[in-house]
């Protein structure tokens, strides 16, 4: 399994590992290893034993949630995706023409009737 250090587990690999780790739990006494099952699962795939645990006890917790996708880390973006810079900027002629006043929160309220499905942080707008 390639792995980058720092980089989150896509839901794929977050079930190989689930798998793997239920292989070693079931079949620990045939391989005479000493190791833990996760300490092995953790070998077998080249990952930190820390991610074994951590995947485990969500898997425990909740076997739905290996199929969830990572959530985006860090900051957001300081600019607006390309696809709908050209929107908004027709958005702010009409709204020029019209003389109405323009604030973020109004550029943020047309975004989100346009992509229901994105969100936009305040300071990708200004």
């Amino acid at each position: 399994m390639p792995y980058t250090q720092g980089k989150p587990l896509c839901p794929e690999e977050k079930q190989l590992l689930v798998s793997v780790k239920q292989y070693f739990d079931r079949n620990k006494t045939e391989f005479g290893s000493r190791d833990s099952a996760a300490q092995m699962t953790a070998d077998a795939l080249g990952i930190g034993l820390a991610t074994v645990n951590r995947v485990m006890a969500n898997y425990r917790k909740d076997p739905d949630s290996i199929k969830t996708l990572p959530q985006f880390r860090g900051r957001p973006a300081y600019s607006v995706d390309m696809s709908h810079q050209e929107a908004i900027r027709t958005y702010i002629r009409k709204a020029n023409l019209k003389g109405s006043h323009i604030t973020l929160e109004t550029i943020r309220d047309f975004l989100k009737d346009k992509s229901e499905e994105e969100s936009f942080h305040i300071s990708t707008r200004s």
